[in-house]
């Protein structure tokens, strides 16, 4: 198993409102996912968070084994992270 993208807990808070906590997640490489949940669940901010557009409040993401928490969206995509 290669991991393409890990976020290990990963925080984000506006305030006093967290609508991401302790997220753990772990993509392998080569395989389909999906992220899906209901409207207000943080789906969103967590792709914000993981593609720079967001920083977190805590927590870390790694790309390919390598720490990205704190690059910029332009070094992400670089790197081969990108949205659509």
């Amino acid at each position: 198993m290669t991991l393409a993208l890990e976020t290990r807990a990963l925080c984000k808070s506006f305030g006093a409102l967290t609508v991401a906590d302790r997220v753990d997640l772990r993509l392998e490489a080569g395989v389909r996912h999906a992220l899906i949940g209901p409207n207000g669940a943080g789906k969103t901010t967590l792709v914000n968070m993981i593609t720079g557009r967001l920083a977190p409040s805590a927590g870390q993401i790694f790309l390919g084994g390598e720490d990205v928490t704190r690059l910029s969206q332009a070094a992400r995509v670089r790197r081969g992270l990108g949205r659509t």
